[in-house]
């Protein structure tokens, strides 16, 4: 009886070693997300739908020619107004070019450690527009004035506002604290 079950794991042994080559034989060098057609930043797709790279999510495709969603490409917008795509509205609006008509959009998600904040962001799907963290104007636009130095989270780091700008203040900041952030898209 121990010689079959000796003679059965050689042969399983034997059997998996060469799945192992077929297996490895077939493995290729994936394609660049360039050589997929994702090209663009998120700004230069600003006010249509942004498909990111699976490979590299700083890059994407965008149709020049097709606009997110239920943005009105005739309707000029305002500071400190509500962007409405379909109907709901999907945060302030903290930002507007020359044209009126393109800017980007904030909103307050309460407070979290800087991985899961820049997770949130990222992940966030509200009107089909491209999330990520807030930079610090962005974050001042939503928070208002807050004099408490680590009471803030954004892209230049931890800090807080003071008179309208973000400022960074190293001391006892860490990316584990929980803190206040904001996401923000461009439309």
């Amino acid at each position: 009886m121990r010689k079959i079950n000796y003679y059965r794991m050689l042969l399983g042994g034997i059997s998996l070693l060469g799945l192992a080559n077929v297996v490895q034989a077939q493995c290729v060098t994936p394609p660049t997300c360039s050589e997929l057609g994702y090209t663009k930043t998120a700004s230069e797709c600003s006010g249509h739908t942004f498909l990111k790279c699976p490979f590299d999510t700083s890059v994407g495709y965008c149709d020049e020619g097709a606009l997110v969603s239920g943005i009105d490409p005739n309707q000029e917008y305002k500071v400190n107004s509500s962007l409405i795509i379909d109907g709901i509205p999907v945060g302030t609006i903290v930002y507007i070019d020359s044209t009126g008509k393109h800017g980007i959009v904030a909103v307050s998600k309460g407070q979290a450690n800087a991985a899961e904040a820049t997770s949130i962001c990222i992940n966030l799907k509200a009107g089909g527009l491209n999330w990520g963290l807030a930079s610090g104007w962005s974050t001042c636009k939503i928070a208002g004035n807050v004099t408490e130095a680590c009471s803030l989270r954004s892209i230049a780091k931890e800090g807080y506002c003071r008179s309208g700008s973000f400022v960074t203040h190293p001391v006892n900041c860490n990316s584990e604290t929980p803190l206040g952030f904001v996401c923000e898209a461009a439309f």
